[in-house]
């Protein structure tokens, strides 16, 4: 085997081979993936083709000779690069830089064949990024690796965090930039020379100027051009004639047409235009990019979206912004929270379900000094653990696009990119019929300008970023005023509900202003102390108004705590067996008093009752005035009926409520409404609604400053701004109009062009330069159409 050099195609994949290719026996491949996945379907069989062979216990591979893994056997080195471990099961990250085509994607995803301890591997194409689960008592990271360098695609291991692949990528498309600018800035200079001269320079300098800007284009047509053409390939290879297809063909025929006038002294060439395409074209999308990064939602969404954690500072706890904990600080972690970041437990008992991370319900306990992984939900009492990665390394946010919670509904391309896709092929066709018809008058000056020129400039491109910059600018003003997506592809989604369904407690109900009375026995300071720390353990609204009741600040331990999901709690606390929750959690009957009503009961003796009379959000009448004019309104709550009469002055007399309604109760309701074809979105605080929003169309989570994460919401909005919804869900609707309207002046923008370009009276460098001038066009017209958009509903445009 020895390394292949020359500009061919892979036998396999039918990319292009470039400096990583192979031949073996004049086969030709693009890289090693090719290789061996070619070599694997002649046998018809990925483990004869690796030797696997049974051994006692294990399967046994081709191990990686050589020792420059071992390091990898060091503890503390591989529970840096261990992003999960939940007993036997530990997950891994990579990234790997030689991830090219298809073939790679096929051969990585089945690593499972080749050594059986790995449960998966996952590939990020468009990262380069490899996510492998493995059975640690069947193999180790350091086999796992390699494996992975035996197949030629060893990964980049950085133990200092600073890798950083997307400045990588900065860099390489910044250098195919610089080098586009010098060769059109040094192509050009000596073709002014040509013109300036009019026909007197002496010919052998006219020779040497044509060879040179031959020479010094081919950088830029070669390399600086190397994106359009990969881009322009992935698309033939799918079927599909991108945008990137018209620009390649514009490159090629301008360069063939300059180097046959040169040869044949019939001309000077159009190397200056050449050039000219390319370094435009990339300050075109150099420009979209940086656009696109600076008003597009952020995937880390950190920046976004308000996540809590209670931090415990000399004994005191208060909740504080997540991205402020630092390393070795201590969170206080309550009953059915997720815990935030990595940590060590110091304090606790814990039983914790990773279902988020991994899907495996069964909890897992840990005990006092183990780790604990960001992601997990604790099902026990509280937890106090010392912060071992902070918030930024942690692996929280991927949680939100976990494919746990995507499968529900899978996103399909819209019309907009269809249309783009027919646009392309029919700009070719125009292109053709253009040059044509100049070639039958014998203008061919205006035939090949009339060629390329249609080809850049009705380019699709602003066709395709009317959705994309419209989309980022509706996510940037919708923070401006607490509401947070998920992704943007869920904009169109609100263009199909037909019901908004509510929870009540923690939703409409204010977090902090309850008038709370408590009826029955004395409570003792024993007592009072008991019951608040019981309540400690959970996070439900209810329980922490009753804690503003009482005014307890020194909390004792507690045994054996459980909670009833939309039940109640129960737990030992100094050899008393404490139960607080509903009527019938407690079994006793419910005398009906007006407002949420609590009961409590010691040793199985009932000593007494709360009763909450809810205080509900500012604005929520309004905002049911406005929503029952478009949609219907449905209530569940898991709390009792006696709030019934307070809740129809809000959202209306003729109101569908249901109360007592259990976790599974909710999602069976919201199921019944999608069998009867209503498209439904379900907004409560995410306590007791995971499944309810998991079922629903879109799941809106209300947060306030103590609310910490929910992973199964599409969208989570601040409780203060809840009043906002029918505002909100009306910007959203307007994204489409919006679209189209920048969708018809992007087209309007590219039939003006194409009818100068058709007369062949536009030169491809002025196309060139007009191409980036569309996408200004684009991204200003799409920004001014947001904000007006917004301003017309009231919402905030900026932060301040």
């Amino acid at each position: 085997m020895s390394s292949f050099t020359s500009q061919t195609y892979c036998v396999h994949c039918g990319s292009e081979c470039g400096h990583d290719a192979l031949t073996v026996a004049e086969t030709n491949f693009c890289c090693s993936g090719c290789k061996m996945v070619y070599d694997i379907i002649q046998n018809n069989n990925l483990c004869e083709y690796y030797n696997i062979h049974d051994t006692p216990g294990i399967k046994t591979i081709y191990k990686w000779s050589s020792q420059k893994f071992d390091y990898l056997s060091n503890k503390e080195i591989v529970n840096q690069l261990i992003s999960f471990r939940n007993g036997e099961e530990e997950h891994v990250e990579f990234y790997l830089p030689q991830i090219h085509c298809s073939s790679c994607l096929w051969l990585l995803e089945r690593l499972y064949q080749i050594n059986p301890a790995i449960i998966s591997s996952r590939v990020n194409f468009y990262n380069k990024k490899i996510y492998i689960t493995y059975d640690s008592t069947g193999t180790n990271l350091k086999e796992v690796v390699e494996l992975l360098a035996s197949l030629a695609y060893e990964p980049h291991i950085s133990l200092d965090g600073k890798k950083n692949t997307a400045t990588e990528y900065d860099d390489q498309y910044g250098l195919s930039l610089g080098i586009a600018g010098f060769c059109f800035g040094n192509v050009m200079l000596m073709s002014l020379a040509e013109y300036f001269s009019a026909g007197t320079m002496e010919y052998s300098i006219h020779t040497f100027i044509s060879i040179a800007s031959i020479v010094i284009s081919l950088p830029s047509l070669l390399y600086s051009a190397r994106h359009f053409y990969m881009s322009a390939w992935k698309g033939l290879r799918k079927g599909i004639l991108n945008i990137d297809f018209p620009i390649v063909l514009a490159l090629f025929i301008t360069f063939g047409r300059s180097l046959y006038e040169i040869a044949s002294g019939t001309g000077i060439g159009y190397l200056d235009s050449m050039t000219g395409i390319i370094f435009f074209m990339l300050i075109s999308r150099w420009l979209q990019s940086r656009t696109y990064k600076k008003i597009f939602f952020d995937k880390d969404y950190k920046s976004f979206f308000p996540v809590y954690a209670c931090k415990i500072v000399n004994g005191i706890s208060e909740y504080v912004e997540l991205t402020t904990v630092k390393a070795h600080d201590i969170l206080r972690i309550h009953s059915n929270e997720i815990i935030p970041v990595d940590g060590i437990l110091s304090k606790g008992s814990a039983q914790i379900d990773y279902s988020f991370v991994s899907g495996e319900s069964n909890p897992v306990v840990v005990e006092k000094g183990e780790l604990v992984y960001s992601g997990g939900r604790q099902l026990g009492s509280n937890l106090e653990i010392v912060v071992a990665k902070e918030f930024s390394k942690s692996k929280l946010i991927s949680l939100w696009n976990n494919s746990i919670f995507r499968t529900k509904h899978e996103l399909n391309h819209d019309e907009y990119d269809k249309i783009a896709n027919y646009f392309t092929l029919g700009v070719i066709m125009l292109g053709g019929i253009a040059g044509m018809y100049w070639m039958l008058q014998k203008e061919y000056t205006y035939m090949w300008n009339a060629i390329v020129t249609v080809l850049i400039v009705a380019c699709p491109c602003a066709l395709l970023l009317s959705k994309n910059f419209t989309y980022g600018n509706i996510a940037r003003i919708l923070s401006y005023n607490g509401f947070f997506l998920r992704s943007t592809e869920l904009i169109s989604r609100f263009n199909k509900v037909s019901t908004f369904v509510f929870d009540k407690t923690g939703t409409l109900t204010q977090p902090y202003y309850e008038n709370v009375n408590y009826f029955g026995n004395r409570l003792e300071d024993s007592m009072k102390r008991a019951i608040s720390s019981l309540l400690n353990q959970s996070t439900h609204p209810l329980g922490k108004s009753i804690q503003r009741f009482l005014l307890v600040k020194e909390h004792v331990s507690v045994d054996s705590f459980k909670e009833y999901s939309g039940k109640g709690i129960e737990g030992w606390i100094e050899d008393r067996h404490i139960k607080i929750g509903s009527a019938d959690f407690v079994k006793i009957s419910d005398s009906g008093q007006v407002g949420s009503v609590i009961f409590v009961m010691c040793d199985s003796k009932l000593i007494g009752k709360f009763i909450i009379h809810n205080s509900y959000r500012d604005g929520i009448d309004k905002m049911f005035a406005k929503l029952k004019n478009n949609f219907k309104i449905l209530l569940l709550s898991g709390d009792n009926a006696n709030e019934t009469e307070n809740i129809k002055k809000f959202i209306g007399q003729d109101a569908v409520l249901k109360f007592n309604q259990s976790p599974q109760d909710k999602l069976h309701s919201i199921k019944e409404l999608q069998d009867q074809k209503e498209n439904v979105v379900m907004v409560g605080d995410g306590l007791n609604d995971s499944g309810a929003f998991q079922q629903s169309d879109i799941a809106i989570c209300v947060a306030d400053d103590d609310k910490g994460f929910t992973p199964a919401c599409d969208a989570i909005i601040e409780g203060r701004n809840l009043h906002l919804i029918p505002e909100i869900v009306r910007f959203l609707q307007s994204g489409k109009i919006t679209i189209k309207v920048i969708f018809g002046i992007s087209a309007v923008y590219n039939l003006i062009g194409l009818y100068f370009a058709l007369q062949g009276i536009l030169t491809p460098l002025v196309a060139a330069i007009l191409m980036p001038l569309s996408s200004v066009t684009i991204i200003g017209l799409s920004y001014l159409w947001s904000l007006r958009s917004a301003s017309k509903l009231l919402l905030k445009t900026t932060t301040l």
